[in-house]
């Protein structure tokens, strides 16, 4: 017993001598925070926490942490089967050791409260408490049937676990209810065995068991929409989920919709005239009775005339009786028109022209019969070439595009540079140039098929874009500087005033303004080409100017200076940043730590106006 209380304090002795070194080195810390954070005001505060009783939660044999509440950046120390467990208490007075594990129901557990000097403030013995597991009783289960995929029921735990042909279905019960509703995926006969169990925490409760029961189920006929010797699918309706359609020794499967109930069956062919076509649903492994209908003879429909086309033609036109034509031109060109619902004559607007030589077929729809199909080939046409269109070219331009007659040779001078290439066959064509070319500068351009040659076109090159830029402006400026294109005029809008100047011949532009305008104020700057009229335009804001910072000596315990009215002002020095704010005249003063105005050291002064940022001003402090 004697051996037991010295081996105690010795125990106590070291625990109470680390608690004394890590008090120690906790208020150093602290100290030393206290002097980082510390104000220009109050550079050295003195704080001490107050006492605050030790206060434990109850532990449980669940648990592997001890809380509670003490004085905030004490140390609180546990002792446990010889065990010492120590935390510092947080900045709230929030206790939390980590215990690494759990102990069992029972067991004793000493906790101290040390102060920052190491001494016991306060001890609390308590016990480990047990934590009793709640009973899961057997669920109560609803009856289940063959035509049914999930079963419901009740038990007072938190999942459900369902054995059936030594498979297992998994659900979660509701915890207000204790019901539950496990999906399984598909039917099963009647006399299957389902055991059912509550599960919680990995323990499994008492089984419930139940058998699937038969139910008789009603399965309704489908119906079969009449199909004619012109149809290429079969359609119907039916309430039930599947339908089975049998043509010939062929058995084809379909999903009715789910919302309008009609199926469509697509057969990709049409059916001869006295065919049989039986149909019959299935649900939950039953059969409906079948019906049966019979192809009815459909409708003939005439193929389309179609009119001579030529080569230099783009309109084909024909007579169709169908509501619909279809035109297939060999190669690349697919068309369809309506005819006239009177007449009969329809007209199609082709994309190209055709060569020679091309083959074109042609079939009409109408009521669900298509007809037979028409064939023609394109004949030579005579030749008149039109004069090139050609897109607008700039100076930014290194290709010069447009339209002509297709598949002719565009000829073109720029300037004294010719080039040449050829149009494709929906009558468009580019031309890659060397470089861009200057204003004013000449373009001709023709047609030709090696035996003609059509008008010219004449055109000159037009001024781009071109740069805009500006320079920035600032609340105390009163001119607006920048670069544009050379006498180009340069308008400057702000708010509902404008200015408004001409580019030098350089391309510089200087604008006097009445007044300066405030920090954050929006300025649109616009510059037209007098001769083309192009613009270029560019919105810029006005920043507040940088601050205009007194003379600072070493020792200072403020800086002073001027901004604009009313301006936040951010003062850096030593590392601190400082702020204030501007009176109405534009003046701060900012209190400032003097044992950081230092020779050499460098103070930093910027202002925010109206949400915008200056520019900062350096000033290094000298002797």
């Amino acid at each position: 017993m004697i051996k037991k209380k010295k081996v105690f304090k010795w125990l106590m002795a070291s625990l109470i001598f680390a608690s004394v070194l890590v008090g120690s080195q906790v208020s150093q810390t602290a100290s030393a925070q206290g002097y980082d954070n510390a104000s220009p005001d109050c550079l050295f505060p003195s704080w001490r926490p107050v006492h605050k009783p030790l206060r434990i939660n109850q532990l449980s044999d669940q648990q592997n942490v001890i809380t509670g509440s003490a004085t905030p950046y004490w140390t609180v120390t546990a002792v446990i089967n010889g065990n010492i467990f120590s935390s510092k208490v947080d900045q709230r007075g929030n206790v939390y050791i980590n215990l690494g594990r759990s102990f069992p129901a029972g067991t004793a557990v000493t906790v101290y409260q040390l102060d920052k000097n190491g001494n016991i403030t306060d001890t609390i013995q308590t016990t480990i408490s047990g934590i009793v597991r709640p009973t899961i009783n057997p669920p109560l289960v609803s009856p289940l049937y063959t035509n049914e995929s999930s079963v419901r029921g009740s038990v007072n735990a938190p999942n459900v676990r369902i054995v059936i042909n030594g498979q297992s279905f998994y659900g979660a019960v509701d915890p207000y209810t204790n019901l539950f509703n496990v999906q399984l995926g598909r039917t099963f006969p009647a006399g299957t065995r389902v055991d059912v169990y509550g599960e919680k925490d990995g323990q499994l409760g008492p089984v419930s068991t139940i058998f699937v029961e038969a139910r008789n189920i009603y399965v309704e006929t489908p119906k079969l929409n009449r199909v004619k010797s012109t149809d290429t699918v079969v359609t119907g309706t039916s309430n039930e989920p599947l339908v089975e359609i049998q043509i010939d020794n062929a058995t084809y499967k379909i999903q009715p919709d789910a919302n309008t109930r009609q199926f469509r069956l697509n057969l990709g062919h049409t059916l001869p005239v006295g065919k049989k076509i039986s149909a019959h649903a299935l649900k939950d492994g039953q059969q409906s009775e079948t019906t049966t209908i019979y192809v009815e003879q459909g409708a003939v429909l005439a193929p389309p005339k179609l009119n001579k086309l030529t080569s230099t033609e783009k309109v084909l036109t024909g007579e169709s009786s169908a509501e619909t034509v279809f035109v297939l031109f060999e190669g690349d060109g697919h068309y369809t028109a309506t005819p006239d619902p009177v007449t009969h004559k329809f007209s199609i607007q082709l994309d190209k022209t055709y060569p020679a030589g091309t083959l074109v077929s042609a079939y009409g729809v109408g009521s669900g019969v298509v007809s037979g199909t028409t064939t023609m080939r394109v004949t030579e046409g005579k030749v008149s070439l039109k004069a090139p269109l050609m897109n607008t070219v700039t100076t930014e331009d290194t290709m010069i595009s447009g339209t002509a007659d297709p598949n002719t040779t565009i000829k073109l001078n720029i300037s004294v540079d010719s080039y040449e290439t050829k149009v494709d066959s929906q009558g468009n064509f580019k031309i890659l140039l060397d470089h861009p070319y200057p204003v004013d500068s000449l373009i001709s351009a023709y047609s030709t098929n090696g035996k003609e040659k059509s008008p010219v076109t004449n055109a000159k090159v037009i001024q781009g874009s071109f740069k805009l830029g500006v320079n920035m402006i600032t609340d105390t400026d009163r001119i607006l500087t920048g670069m544009a294109l050379p006498n180009s005029k340069i308008k400057v809008q702000i708010g509902n005033r404008v200015y408004e100047g001409q580019a030098s011949a350089l391309g510089t532009f200087v604008i006097q303004m009445s007044q300066s305008y405030k920090a954050g104020q929006n300025i649109e700057i616009t510059a037209t080409d007098p001769v083309s009229g192009r613009t270029e335009s560019k919105v810029i804001i006005v920043y507040p100017g940088s601050p205009s910072v007194n003379t600072i000596l070493p020792g200072a315990s403020a800086v002073s200076g001027q901004v604009s009215p009313n301006a936040f002002v951010v003062v850096q020095v030593g590392g601190q940043n400082y702020s204030g704010i501007a009176n109405a005249a534009g003046y701060f003063l900012i209190a400032i730590n003097p044992n950081d105005v230092v020779v050499g050291a460098e103070l930093t002064v910027t202002q925010i106006s109206n949400n915008i940022e200056s520019f900062p001003t350096r000033i290094t402090i000298g002797r």
